[in-house]
């Protein structure tokens, strides 16, 4: 874990106690690393947002991870008053709290006596939550043994480091006592070599010559000596800056791996969330599109239909007045047919008194009725069959009328077979004004989405 791991706050008790004190208490958990300051507690109160600080008794309030953790907060009010609290201990760390209780509301009976399918409820529930609690402690457990197994892993990488460092070095001091020791046995050599020739030339210089090679060996070995003291300490402080640099290193290592972790996951949370919006945009912008290209063939259709509609309304208005035509010019012909008849049945009947008036021949043939001739007439008869005459209603003219499906009178008097040109307009407009109506119901219930 890193110092950027962000801290949590797991509560055990947050209420009023009987010294006038909200009591908090809980774990912390990823503050490693971490330096808290006072704790303060921030909350709404009547619309007011007010800060409490923590009382000094519990004075530096430092954290550790999952241990126990106690802050306390004077307070006098009803603590039912405080809306949204939150826990303030650094700068960068701050955390809801769930809302402060009673211990009069905790511990206030039950007015009811419990049923026993209620009580068995409840101690169903009871243990389901003391079986969920011990698996989440099982799992805190685990997450703790996870927690102190990896910093035991790294503590141990870290003294490893160490411990080859001061190797090392321990190895690089020891070769260099070897090499003055190896200095000093040829220095003393040569100086035994020349005691030698010394005493080989002359007796009288053999005291001088002692006293000088003491001096000159005792001056040496001093200057071994201070050669490798200096040695040392400057083994020493290389020692010591080597372990500063692998502990400087060290930390830096974490932070810059902490940083581009957390720096890496942001970038791809906003990567992913760019792709999705992109997406969504080109689906609204293809939606928006293919409802443009409905919504411009709607209209076209709708322009058509208006202009065939138009145009049935004329030939339906033209079959209408050749209609009025056709039944103007039949009903005359039945006028003329009916006083055609009138005629003939009075020259009938007059023909049929003077047969009456004619006296049978004695002894002569039988009396036989005369048969009536043929009534000479302008109009004849059998030219215009009988019919019941039509009703003479006009229908109203536009499209209401087509709608309505009223029979046409003039399609009587058409020959079999054929089919009245207003008829065939009617149905034509009634399809094509369906079609346009399921048009626009497509397209609004299209632009609605």
């Amino acid at each position: 874990m890193t110092g950027l791991e962000p801290a949590t706050f797991e509560v055990e008790r947050f209420e009023l106690g009987d010294n006038a004190c909200l009591e908090l208490r809980g774990r912390w958990f990823g503050v490693r690393g971490r330096r808290f300051m006072r704790p303060a507690l921030t909350s709404l109160a009547d619309g007011q947002e007010q800060r409490i600080l923590a009382a000094l008794d519990h004075k530096p309030w430092n954290a550790e991870d999952g241990e126990a953790w106690l802050a306390v907060f004077p307070y006098l009010n009803d603590p039912a008053a405080l809306a949204r609290p939150e826990l303030t201990v650094a700068p960068d760390v701050t955390v809801p709290l769930p809302p402060p209780s009673t211990p009069q509301a905790r511990r206030r009976p039950s007015k009811r006596a419990a049923r026993p399918s209620d009580r068995d409820a409840a101690l169903r529930s009871r243990d389901q939550a003391l079986s969920d609690l011990d698996a989440a402690k099982r799992e805190h457990e685990r997450l703790r043994r996870e927690l102190r197994e990896a910093l035991e892993q790294r503590e141990a990488e870290i003294a490893a480091r160490h411990d080859a460092v001061e190797a090392e070095v321990a190895l690089r001091v020891e070769s260099l006592r070897a090499e003055a020791e190896r200095d000093r046995a040829a220095a003393r050599l040569a100086a035994q070599t020349a005691r030698e020739r010394d005493d080989a030339r002359a007796a009288r210089d053999d005291a001088a010559r002692e006293r000088d090679e003491a001096a000159r060996e005792r001056d040496e070995a001093r200057a071994d000596r201070d050669d490798a003291q200096r040695s040392r300490n400057r083994m020493l402080a290389e020692r010591d800056t080597a372990r500063a640099g692998v502990e400087r290193v060290t930390r830096q290592w974490e932070q810059t791996a902490a940083l581009g972790t957390h720096r890496t996951i942001e970038r791809d949370a906003l990567v992913v969330e760019r792709d999705r919006l992109a997406r969504e945009r080109d689906v609204a912008l293809a939606k928006v599109d293919a409802l443009v290209g409905e919504r411009d063939t709607a209209l076209v259709e709708v322009d058509r239909l208006a202009r065939e509609r138009d145009s049935a309304v004329e030939a339906h208005d033209r079959s209408v007045r050749e209609r009025d035509r056709e039944r103007q010019e039949r009903d005359r012909l039945a006028r003329e047919r009916d006083s055609a008849r009138e005629r003939r049945d009075q020259i009938a009947r007059e023909r049929d008194a003077t047969a009456a008036l004619d006296e049978p021949r004695p002894g002569g043939r039988p009396l036989v009725p005369r048969q009536p001739e043929p009534l000479q007439s302008d109009v004849p008869t059998a030219v215009v069959p009988l019919a019941p005459r039509p009703q003479r209603t006009r229908p109203a003219h536009g499209p209401g009328a087509l709608a309505t499906g009223a029979p046409s009178t003039p399609s009587a008097a058409r020959p079999a077979g054929t089919q009245d040109p207003a008829e065939i307009w009617r149905t034509r407009v009634l399809a094509m004004s369906a079609l346009l109506v399921a048009v626009v119901v497509v397209a609004v219930l299209l632009l609605a989405k």
